[in-house]
């Protein structure tokens, strides 16, 4: 019996204005044809402590393709108004045989796309001249260039 796997493709880092996202599925044999079948993408919210996860959003899809594309409402359909971080997984289940195979990722959502890092020292002393430096740089830690902000 032919052996199949799942692809889940999601964004990394998500901007709340954005207010939606693409996430893609992906099923295939091992030998590159597309397997039928359906999907159910669970996003999930961590609370304390990364094992314990609760579901917030369910989507069921078939796939009759290579893959499918669809857009995630940000406050529709997750109901995300601040920064956070959700755990997302696909189960797919092989229309022929039942068999099932899985993916999963998470999604970093932040309110703003950048901020202002002040790096100077962290001791005050009277009557001292201090030197600080402010950089702005995107919440992925990397540094804006060639911006007016």
């Amino acid at each position: 019996m032919p052996t199949f796997s799942v692809n889940l493709v999601v964004p990394n880092q998500v901007y709340i204005s954005d207010t939606k996202f693409p996430v893609k599925i992906s099923a295939q044999y091992t030998f590159g044809k597309p397997v039928k079948g359906q999907a159910v993408i669970s996003f999930s919210r961590y609370y304390w402590r990364p094992y314990l996860i609760w579901p917030i959003f369910t989507k069921t899809i078939s796939i009759t393709t290579t893959s499918v594309t669809f857009d995630v409402d940000i406050g529709r359909d997750l109901g995300i108004t601040s920064d956070e971080i959700l755990s997302v997984s696909v189960v797919f289940t092989e229309a022929l045989t039942g068999k099932t195979s899985s993916s999963s990722g998470s999604i970093s959502f932040s309110q703003f796309a950048y901020e202002i890092v002040f790096t100077g020292p962290n001791t005050f002393t009277p009557n001292a001249n201090y030197n600080y430096q402010l950089s702005l740089r995107k919440n992925d830690g990397k540094p804006v260039r060639k911006k007016i902000i």
